[in-house]
């Protein structure tokens, strides 16, 4: 990067639009260092070069409330994955289960830099087993698939995909835009709830004479 400079423009109280307009007008200038090159595109066949000069308006709200309050009267909608999971790839026999859910306010859009509320539920069931092998389990040993106790074991990104169309032809690359949770980033206002877990019959009404089958349900919340 040649230059990176920031500038703030407005701040609440400050100034408004004039009456019967929605559009405030702010007006700004600094100077570039002299030693910068002009921008510049160059392309060749498998290499090319630019240079490029963009400014960018972020709205910010360093405590967030006004920005909560206006999510809190949106309701909350929920995205959930679950998968079978194995103990190792060349293992045999029953698969235990894990599901992911993520609740995030049913918003139109939300902005990048700003928090946005969100719970992450992680709930893992194990595979069937009868009742007296759950309760030979040894009670130091975690079950498996076990759920992750902290933010630190959870990796959380926003990942935007951009997909190009020209002539028939397709092409698609991701990039991170955001990252909420995972490489070292700083969690200590998420809350963590940590639930017992439960027995859940697989059977309502077993067979006479049969042992009761069930599952163990473990569930995770950041």
């Amino acid at each position: 990067m040649l230059v990176n400079t920031s500038r703030v423009l407005w701040t609440h109280g400050t100034e408004y639009p004039p009456p019967g307009s929605d559009i405030l007008r702010l007006f700004f200038r600094f100077k570039l260092p002299d030693n910068l090159p002009p921008s510049m595109h160059y392309a060749g066949h498998l290499k090319s070069a630019s240079v490029v000069y963009s400014l960018e308006t972020v709205g910010c709200d360093p405590a967030g409330g006004q920005l909560r309050r206006t999510l809190s009267y949106f309701p909350w909608k929920k995205l959930y994955s679950e998968k079978k999971v194995r103990k190792g790839f060349w293992r045999h026999g029953y698969s235990g289960t894990v599901r992911v859910e993520i609740s995030l306010p049913d918003a139109p859009a939300l902005p990048l830099f700003a928090k946005i509320p969100y719970i992450i539920d992680v709930i893992t069931t194990t595979a069937p087993l009868t009742r007296g092998q759950a309760n030979a389990h040894p009670a130091h040993k975690a079950i498996f698939p076990p759920p992750p106790t902290t933010s630190s074991e959870l990796t959380f990104n926003l990942i935007r995909r951009t997909v190009l169309l020209a002539k028939g032809r397709y092409d698609s690359g991701d990039i991170e835009a955001a990252w909420f949770l995972g490489f070292a980033r700083r969690t200590a206002d998420l809350e963590t709830d940590l639930l017992e877990k439960e027995w859940v019959t697989v059977d309502d009404a077993p067979r006479s004479g049969a042992e009761e089958r069930g599952m163990w349900v473990k569930w995770a919340r950041f």
